[in-house]
């Protein structure tokens, strides 16, 4: 548990209990707030080499094969797995794992890790409503082009970064 469990406010996670994180209350990095977070996967508790099945994840497409869609233990931000997604660029054939919330709450704050293995790729990191059919994205950041982006429907995509590098772990939070 944190030494903050009793109030709002912090500075980190460390200062929120054990099952909140710390969000800004703006899209500025203002005031920070503890958030209770319902839902976190870091695919640790999953076997490498295989999609976890079991939980709340669906392959949705399944990309370039079903067998490269998977759990793996070569690259990790955490302590030891992290989730392996590879489309076909020559196919136009999306990798895409979906996970239902178990509630939808008014603000939804999302974070991620992130990175690409290479600098000609399109990655992105959505929210789905689910409306009609195929569902369509509430907010997503991509990285696309060797640019990092971000968009909400209806809104040109705005430059997040110049540039990133393949191989590097970015922490994307919206």
């Amino acid at each position: 548990t944190g030494s903050n469990c009793t109030a709002s406010s912090c500075e980190t996670e460390a200062d929120c209990c054990e099952a909140d994180l710390c969000v800004a209350t703006d899209g500025c990095g203002g005031r920070k707030v503890c958030r209770n977070a319902f839902f976190k996967e870091n695919f640790d508790s999953y076997v490498a080499g295989k999609f976890p099945n079991e939980g709340p994840w669906t392959l949705k497409y399944a990309g370039s094969s079903k067998s490269y869609q998977m759990v793996t233990s070569e690259r990790y931000v955490s302590a030891e797995n992290s989730m392996h997604l590879l489309g076909s660029k020559k196919y136009n054939n999306s990798a895409i794992m979906t996970a239902v919330l178990p509630e939808v709450p008014n603000v939804i704050n999302v974070e991620m890790k992130m990175n690409t293995q290479g600098d000609n790729v399109y990655f992105a990191l959505c929210t789905f409503n689910g409306s009609g059919q195929w569902g369509n994205y509430d907010m997503k950041v991509e990285f696309a082009d060797g640019k990092i982006r971000y968009q909400i429907p209806e809104w040109s995509a705005y430059e997040i970064a110049p540039s990133y590098e393949p191989n590097e772990w970015y922490k994307i939070r919206l």
